[in-house]
């Protein structure tokens, strides 16, 4: 079975015992939070993601560390997929919870990318357009990628909108070489 299509499933029943019990927004904490430590971490995801280690040794270790700082039904989320030996697609789950979690929430996520850093003030002025266009919450990370020279490219609502500078003068030149 595919790792997304197992995630689905996983992130679905996640989401569900938490909307449930009405702990919904912290397990949506819990699971990025965890995520990002794995991906940040390269000691604990070694931990996690190593045959060397014995299951029941993961499952004590991480319900010592993480009973004060998550929910239960996070904890025993995590224990259940140790358990089933699944934790090498924790990454899938919670792409796959927080699209769940989005749609719950009436929020997207979206990614905008300029050829410098856009202070506070635009994103907020862009957050806001955004939000009214798409009669959403908008949750929008800056990418810097000086190769776009100018403009932006915004990616939100699974569309893409590109007014960079790069991509006009490559419209430019097709145009100019399509007339030569």
């Amino acid at each position: 079975m595919k790792a997304v299509v197992l995630a689905r499933r996983y992130a679905k029943a996640l989401f569900e015992l938490a909307k449930e019990k009405k702990v919904i927004d912290q397990v949506a904490a819990d699971v990025n939070s965890f995520n990002a430590t794995i991906s940040q971490n390269s000691e604990i995801r070694h931990f996690l993601f190593s045959p060397e280690r014995e299951i029941k040794e993961k499952i004590e270790v991480f319900e010592r560390a993480l009973v004060k700082a998550c929910s239960p039904l996070f904890n025993r989320f995590l224990a259940f997929l140790l358990e089933k030996r699944r934790q090498h697609i924790f990454s899938e789950i919670a792409t796959e919870f927080n699209v769940l979690y989005d749609s719950h929430a009436n929020k997207i996520r979206g990614v905008v990318i300029s050829a410098k850093q856009i202070n506070k003030a635009e994103m907020k002025n862009l957050n806001n357009a955004l939000a009214k266009q798409f009669n959403a919450t908008v949750d929008l990370q800056n990418e810097v990628e000086e190769a776009i020279i100018g403009g932006l490219i915004l990616k939100v609502g699974g569309k893409i909108y590109d007014n960079s500078l790069r991509s006009h003068v490559k419209q430019l030149e097709r145009r100019l070489l399509a007339e030569a």
